[in-house]
């Protein structure tokens, strides 16, 4: 418990999880996270119907799939996310949409290059195997993947 030879202060960092869960949110922080979590939802929503569009399946476990270039796209986000944060206490509202529209455009572009770099060649769609029959295009033919694969 509380020992009187020792500084309030010290007791909060033994006994607390620190500083940081002393923090406030303030009214504008959880509007701001409640309009990126809009963000995120409608960037699911356009990554769903981009993903039935497909010819090819998509690997499972696509979401945890490390891809070098979606984190130098993660740090322009996070530049865009800021950017919009600093116009929008400016009351620059008009720099502030377009810094919007352009975070969910960003955050879609990420998960799209996710998605594509984790399509599965050799399980292609009803919709490819109709196509492809109707071509003469034997889609098991190693050759064939490697050529989708390169595309």
């Amino acid at each position: 418990m509380f020992n009187p030879k020792t500084s309030v202060s010290e007791f909060v960092k033994r006994t607390s999880k620190g500083m940081d869960a002393l923090k406030f949110k303030t009214i504008e922080e959880k509007e701001f996270e409640k309009e990126l979590e809009k963000i995120d939802k409608q960037v699911e929503r356009m990554l769903q119907e981009k993903i039935q569009e497909f010819s090819f399946e998509v690997k499972a476990g696509w979401e945890q799939t490390h891809i070098p270039e979606v984190e130098d796209v993660q740090v322009i986000v996070d530049k865009t996310i800021e950017s919009y944060r600093i116009f929008k206490k400016a009351g620059k509202f008009k720099e502030a949409k377009m810094m919007k529209e352009k975070i969910k455009e960003t955050k879609y572009a990420k998960e799209h290059l996710k998605v594509v770099m984790s399509l599965d060649f050799t399980k292609p769609t009803p919709k490819m195997v109709e196509m492809a029959q109707k071509n003469n295009i034997d889609l098991n033919d190693p050759k064939v993947t490697e050529e989708f694969k390169k595309i």
